[in-house]
């Protein structure tokens, strides 16, 4: 969650996806609007018909034109692409999660320590205004010593044409714990630690894949604080997250931030009543997300024009945040 130094640098920088759909359409639109980078190339193997000209089946275009490259790539393609820019000297930008099984994590963890400082793993989540604002509360006690992170987000993507026939509803994806699960338990461990237990429990609610649609994710960290996660493709639409603590909570609702405190707040009987609102902030749930993103490729963006190494933390935590899910399944 480190911020990258400011760029004092007049001509843009070269950057390659791996990717071309979905999501690293996001991020080649984010690419499009910068005025620090530009996207030099677009690698995509399949036979398409296209008329955008930066779209290249030769891998070297990647590796001799570009200062850096983002793999958006489905989640079970990962390490080959690793691989492939294992003697590569630029940046590297990995979508989360970073590899996809635990065999392919206890390889990328051999990885040299100069290589691993060229790679950045995008977790956007941690990067948006809302995931700030619960650091900044726990850092500055606002709401005393955290108790309980709770979270729910769900809507009903498995019942789409497109999900049953799309990578989502294969088995090899974790399902979606591990397409927004893990950003959630890598939020958990930004803010608390190491996870220190953990349990899972996964369903195929819809049935229109062979991959999971629904899942409860429970987690103890350090100081015995719990993180319980609540995630569907398969209901209605909802988003939620709560943070409890000794003297007050944090709540957002998908378009509002609330800060309620003191936990001390009674009635005119002297019961205990809720406390009032110290703090609110509108932001919708979608503008979170995309303020979220363009946050960790501009980012990424600042690391590679001013050659800075990213900090291993960050690296180590990406690992830790698909152990749950490699642990429980």
């Amino acid at each position: 969650m480190r911020q990258m130094p400011t760029i004092n640098k007049k001509s843009k920088i070269n950057i390659g996806v791996i990717g071309l759909n979905n999501h690293a359409a996001r991020i080649i639109s984010i690419l499009d609007n910068s005025i620090n980078a530009d996207c030099k190339y677009i690698y995509y193997p399949k036979n398409i018909s296209h008329s955008e000209n930066r779209i290249t089946k030769k891998f070297s275009n990647l590796i001799n034109h570009c200062e850096g490259i983002i793999i958006a790539s489905p989640s079970g393609t990962h390490y080959k692409y690793l691989e492939l820019l294992s003697e590569y000297k630029g940046y590297i930008l990995v979508e989360k999660p970073i590899v996809a099984s635990l065999i392919e994590t206890k390889k990328i963890k051999k990885i040299t320590l100069k290589r691993k400082k060229k790679i950045a793993v995008n977790y956007n989540f941690v990067h948006s205004p809302v995931a700030q604002s619960i650091s900044s509360i726990i850092k500055n006690k606002k709401i005393g010593n955290p108790i309980l992170l709770d979270i729910h987000s769900s809507h009903g993507l498995a019942f789409s044409r497109s999900y049953k026939l799309g990578w989502r509803a294969n088995k090899n994806s974790y399902g979606v714990a591990g397409l927004v699960g893990v950003h959630y338990i890598n939020l958990a461990i930004n803010l608390f630690g190491r996870v220190m237990k953990s349990k899972i429990t996964n369903l195929n609610v819809a049935k229109t894949g062979s991959s999971p649609d629904t899942t409860f994710i429970e987690l103890i960290m350090p100081k015995k604080i719990r993180v319980h996660i609540w995630l569907s493709y398969a209901a209605t639409f909802k988003y939620n997250i709560s943070l409890y603590g000794d003297n007050g909570r944090y709540n957002y609702d998908g378009e509002l931030e609330t800060l309620n405190t003191p936990r001390d707040s009674f009635d005119n009987g002297g019961r205990y009543t809720n406390p009032p609102i110290s703090y609110k902030n509108k932001i919708y749930h979608s503008d979170n997300w995309k303020i979220g993103l363009e946050n960790s490729i501009e980012n990424f963006i600042s690391g590679v024009t001013c050659k800075t190494s990213f900090e291993l933390s960050d690296y180590n935590i990406s690992i830790e945040s698909m152990m749950p899910l490699f642990k429980n399944k």
